[in-house]
């Protein structure tokens, strides 16, 4: 095999999965962009806990929109929208497939990418908090490079 041919085999390789990340997930309404909307709107008075093991990992085409997981519960799957990349980072989050996680949030108020909107979620001993008690994001609102917050994990050093 020419060196060539191995260098064209390799980058085709790389580039495969790229079309799966962007895809992201459907959520309620098929929607995968950042048109329209404006951001989710928290339901205080809906909050519930959700148990279950992550299906699926689904980054958003809008850098806004973060990390989604796709929850496999015992009331069948939903998309769990989690916040934006950075900010997981910071708290030191990371989902894979096959992680046991439990989910306190609740059903957006209008139209949104993600069934339901996490507020924290425990995996294993660590809680992180994502959200206030009001359902306002933890995260800097606006650029995605803003400030950064204080670790917001509980049972994280």
């Amino acid at each position: 095999m020419t060196r060539r041919t191995l260098l064209s085999l390799l980058l085709a390789a790389s580039l495969a999965p790229l079309p799966l990340l962007a895809r992201g997930g459907p959520g309620p309404h098929g929607r995968h962009d950042c048109a329209g909307g404006g951001p989710p709107v928290y339901d205080v008075a809906a909050e519930r806990t959700l148990a279950g093991t992550v299906a699926e990992v689904l980054p958003q085409n809008c850098p806004k929109a973060g990390i989604h997981v796709r929850l496999a519960t015992s009331e069948g799957e939903i998309e769990v929208g989690l916040g934006p990349v950075a900010f997981l980072g910071e708290l030191g989050a990371s989902f894979a497939t096959g992680d046991a996680i439990e989910v306190t949030g609740s059903a957006p108020k209008n139209e949104a990418p993600a069934d339901f909107l996490a507020r924290s979620v425990r995996k294993g001993e660590a809680t992180y908090l994502l959200r206030n008690e009001q359902g306002a994001p933890l995260w800097p609102r606006g650029d995605m490079d803003g400030p950064r917050h204080g670790r917001r994990c509980a049972g994280q050093g």
